[in-house]
């Protein structure tokens, strides 16, 4: 079984699926959203904001990939730093009111979901509800914190963290150069929302 060994910590609405297709082309076995059944196995940490609870239930299903990217990595971000310090770690960042306008088409007025909910929670650091009681100058905000939150975080725990604009259109031999591949696959962004996908 591969160890994983690149984690993709983007916030969702970040290139995280195309990301994960970047992956594969170039030969990596990629875990994108790990669905629904998950998600609801996660339930039990969401009032707490219990992030080591997620990572217990998430660590056991990722030693199978060699690439994870979407929730639940940017709500585990800590703990995958500490467990996998020879990982690499990727933040892909794109324009914040681009991203809350992709956010929104996204998630319209349904139900967030559990581990969606846990990513805004510990971006904004607190339990706030619903996105929709938000401004968009407040998710903007929300999307900046959560970048300098992983980028300090990976400060202190010295591991390899490469951040990159989603806009770039250097973004894959970039991508390519950091992850130390030479597959030469295009990165192909597409901002196609789905339900339940990020």
């Amino acid at each position: 079984m591969p160890k994983t060994r690149v984690f993709n910590l983007s916030l969702h609405r970040s290139g995280t699926q195309s990301f994960a297709d970047f992956c594969q082309r170039n030969g990596l076995k990629t875990l994108h959203w790990p669905g629904i059944g998950f998600d609801l196995i996660c339930r039990p940490a969401l009032e707490t904001v219990d992030s080591e609870y997620v990572w217990y239930q998430y660590s056991k299903i990722i030693t199978g990939f060699e690439a994870v990217a979407d929730v639940p990595a940017p709500v585990v971000f800590r703990e995958a730093m500490t467990n996998y310090p020879a990982a690499k770690f990727v933040l892909i960042l794109r324009e914040p009111a681009e991203w809350v306008k992709s956010v929104r088409r996204h998630i319209n007025q349904r139900e967030m979901d559990v581990l969606e909910k846990m990513q805004y929670w510990i971006a904004y650091g607190k339990n706030f509800g619903d996105y929709l009681s938000l401004g968009d100058d407040e998710l903007e905000a929300l999307y900046r914190r959560f970048a300098q939150m992983v980028t300090d975080y990976a400060r202190q725990r010295n591991v390899a963290l490469g951040t990159f604009e989603l806009s770039d259109p250097e973004l894959a031999p970039k991508l390519d150069a950091f992850l130390e591949m030479k597959g030469q696959q295009p990165f192909n962004h597409v901002d196609i929302t789905k339900p339940n996908q990020a």
